[in-house]
């Protein structure tokens, strides 16, 4: 994770000085202070971080540690879409049926559009759960759309 800056203040308005200790990457220790009822922003500029220490003391000499573990989930992986199994097609065929395993894997598992476009011949799509766009099923183009379940039955 990369952390640019974070902002500190004292609940109690007391002045307080901090030491930010970063674990992961090639990153420096950091020191902030502030005054009385105030408040400021460390610039960190850290990446790669998998968590930090926060270590510090008020002006009334407290002293305190906290530990912030950073939880780094990748966002809106792009959907991997699997292509059916190649057809047998025997000279002068018509009518030649594609092979019913056509995937779309999504780790994020949002909902999904799909387009479709054939040459020669036209696609048709079980309707359960499915928007048509384009031309509409059963046509040479159009899209669908739906949840992973819907697109992969």
């Amino acid at each position: 994770m990369n952390i640019t800056s974070v902002y500190h203040a004292d609940p109690l308005g007391l002045a307080e000085t901090l030491t930010f200790t970063p674990t992961g990457g090639s990153n420096s220790v950091v020191m902030s202070s502030h005054l009385d009822n105030g408040g400021k922003t460390a610039v960190l500029n850290w990446t790669g971080v998998t968590s930090f220490t926060i270590t510090g003391a008020t002006s009334t000499g407290e002293y305190f540690i906290d530990e912030i573990i950073a939880l780094n989930t990748p966002s809106n992986l792009a959907p991997v879409a699997t292509a059916p199994t190649a057809p047998t097609v025997l000279e002068d065929a018509t009518n030649v049926a594609l092979a019913d395993n056509i995937q779309v894997n999504d780790t994020d598992g949002d909902s999904q559009t799909v387009t479709f476009t054939v040459t020669g011949g036209t696609v048709s799509l079980g309707t359960t759960g499915i928007t048509f766009g384009g031309s509409g099923n059963g046509t040479a183009s159009f899209t669908a759309a739906g949840t992973l379940a819907a697109i992969n039955t």
